[in-house]
């Protein structure tokens, strides 16, 4: 634990036995009297309640790096021939609210509590999920200590790597992949692919290992202060428009354009360094308030604050590109890489040859997972958490079946915000729980006849690859002003995989859209068209998705001579602005209107 972070303090007297509200409070410091020779343990316990029944703390790290007994208890041992006063440092963290500290062998004296929680930290959030969305240098320790099993709060794995694995052994799982695409949704991939190219890697691979590889690296979206006053830097292009109280736009007089609101405005982004704020001195009042100023100044969205891995879990069926993505990843932190090779299946059925070479894995990578975290493989938990994910796959599925109605209840669009659940939180019973809520909604919604597509329904197209993340309402925009619905994805459902024993597990991750054959991938799509009544395909070249674009040229060429529908490709990035060409998007978009506008008139000739 930084020792700078003892500096503020509320001192209190303090008695042994007694309890104390450590709410608004991260640490505290224990001054324990020691006779001659003697030697004094100092026991701490917590409770929900002051009244309530007080419980040990599930944390080894709650005394810092004071020793132990067996009981978990602190020990202060006096060596000198005189009495003397010790300081037990006490990292609260993990804490509940009302804590209890014990004295025997030694006499209680004042109690400092310290470390006010940040500003940043909403009034009653939950304690983990601040945490899980701090970054580094700002996390001390991990959400209640060792209850993770690890020594911190984040762990790294791939959209599609068995989750449930990590489930057996209750570790919390961060997925970079998710986590660049919502740094890039926030707009911060541009300002992350360049610090990436920046520290040599080619901007032709991924962006999303783009923006990984520099986060790994300690680069981070930061927002632009004023080093003397500490006060942000507004940027004047940013902010909605002013409405005034009848909801019409206010103009400025002096300019003649409108207005924007101060509320909404925001600060220039820069990139910033955590490894470099961490080395900043701390020595002067100044010093102190500046470096957690420019702590405090990196953006405060979730996937900005994820704290650095103890360890990658790979898994690259969904794209080779992550071998080596991960492997940076593990050089870079300096932490092990636990992989699992998942080869293209060039066949439509996974042979059993090849579920043997990944089940193998897949029993090794459990002896890693059990030689890292210090625990057993809980088949119990991880069966449950098998039968969760089957059960949100299961409900996922038939939420996107919703799309096969016309008019459609919802487009494709609120599937990919949908998305993020399905992919990071399968193996939890919440994530079944939401979706069947989801389905039921839109079952009453089929029933009265609404929908959440704000436009009504003229064609129903195809949406073929990764959304454009940064520019979604740019994809989104030509198509309400055509009256285009997106009523069918490959993305979003190709997560919806079922099994019923770790051998089906293994065949599931065989089936990623990267790694099977064209005559799969066109089954695929043409049965998705099929079902969900497209009238034409809109396929995104995506530069940083290279085994997905490769092929889309023979796809669209097989999707309309199968199917008789028009297609249009554009040119775009799952994760990287500079790679978008709106104007050439809303041409093409056109051009695809223009086209079954046409083939609607065929038909009906």
């Amino acid at each position: 634990m930084k020792r700078a972070l003892f500096d503020t303090v509320k001192v209190l007297p303090f008695a042994s036995g007694s309890v104390f509200d450590r709410m608004g409070y991260e640490s505290a410091v224990l001054a324990v009297t020691v006779a001659a020779s003697g030697k004094a343990t100092v026991k701490v316990e917590h409770c929900d309640t002051a009244d309530g029944t007080f419980a040990a703390v599930p944390d080894s790290r709650l005394f810092v790096d004071n020793p132990t007994d067996k009981d978990g208890n602190a020990i202060i041992t006096n060596e000198s021939t005189a009495e003397a006063v010790g300081n037990l440092d006490i990292d609260l963290i993990g804490c509940k609210q009302f804590v209890k500290v014990t004295v025997t062998g030694g006499t209680a004296g004042a109690l400092a509590l310290g470390v006010p929680l940040p500003e940043s930290m909403a009034p009653g959030e939950d304690l983990d999920r601040f945490l899980d969305r701090q970054g580094l240098p700002c996390v001390i320790k991990p959400a209640c200590g060792e209850k993770l099993g690890l020594t911190a709060a984040a762990r790294y794995t791939i959209a599609r790597t068995p989750g449930e694995l990590a489930a057996a052994f209750d570790l919390d799982v961060m997925y970079p992949e998710n986590q660049a695409a919502g740094i890039a949704a926030n707009r911060d991939g541009e300002i992350m692919c360049k610090a990436a190219e920046d520290l040599g890697f080619d901007n032709d691979i991924c962006g999303y290992a783009r923006i990984s590889l520099a986060y790994a690296a300690g680069k981070r979206a930061s927002r632009k202060f004023d080093p003397e006053t500490l006060e942000y830097v507004i940027n004047p292009a940013s902010g909605r428009p002013l409405k005034d109280e009848n909801g019409k736009v206010v103009i400025d007089p002096e300019t003649g354009k409108p207005k924007k609101d101060p509320k909404t405005m925001q600060p220039y982004t820069v990139l910033d360094d955590i490894y470099e704020i961490e080395a900043l001195p701390e020595t002067t009042e100044k010093e102190i308030a500046y470096k957690n100023f420019r702590r405090e100044a990196i953006k405060p969205y979730r996937q900005m604050r994820i704290p650095q891995p103890d360890f990658v879990l790979c898994c690259n069926n969904i794209c080779n590109c992550m071998t080596k993505w991960y492997e940076n990843i593990a050089r870079m932190c300096n932490v092990p890489l636990i992989m699992i090779d998942i080869p293209y299946n060039n066949t439509v059925e996974v042979h059993d040859t090849n579920v043997a070479y990944v089940r193998a894995q897949f029993d090794h990578a459990i002896k890693q997972l059990e030689e890292l975290t210090g625990k057993k493989f809980d088949e119990e938990k991880f069966n449950q958490a098998c039968k969760n994910a089957n059960r949100t796959a299961s409900a996922w599925l038939r939420v996107c079946d919703y799309l096969q109605y016309k008019p459609a209840p919802y487009s494709g669009f609120d599937l990919f915000n949908h998305m993020a659940d399905v992919v990071t939180a399968r193996g939890r019973v919440q994530a079944a729980e939401a979706f069947e809520q989801l389905e039921k909604d839109l079952a009453e919604a089929v029933k009265v006849g609404k929908s959440t597509t704000p436009f009504p329904e003229k064609y129903r197209v195809m949406f073929e690859g990764i959304p454009c993340w940064p520019k979604l309402p740019n994809l989104f925009k030509p198509l309400k002003e055509h009256g285009v619905n997106v009523t069918a994805v490959v993305y979003a459902p190709a997560f919806g995989f079922v099994y019923n024993n770790m051998d089906e597990m293994v065949r599931a991750y065989y089936k990623a859209p990267n790694s099977v054959c064209i005559e799969q991938g066109v089954s695929w799509r043409e049965g998705i068209c099929k079902d969900n009544k497209v009238d034409g395909v809109l396929v995104h070249y995506n530069r940083s998705c290279k085994p997905w674009s490769g092929y889309m040229a023979e796809m669209q060429r097989r999707f309309t001579e199968d199917l008789g529908v028009p297609c249009a490709g554009f040119d775009g990035d799952q994760a990287d602005p500079r790679n978008f060409n709106e104007a050439q998007y809303e041409t093409r978009v056109q051009g695809l209107v223009e086209a079954m506008e046409a083939n609607a008139a065929n038909k009906e000739g």
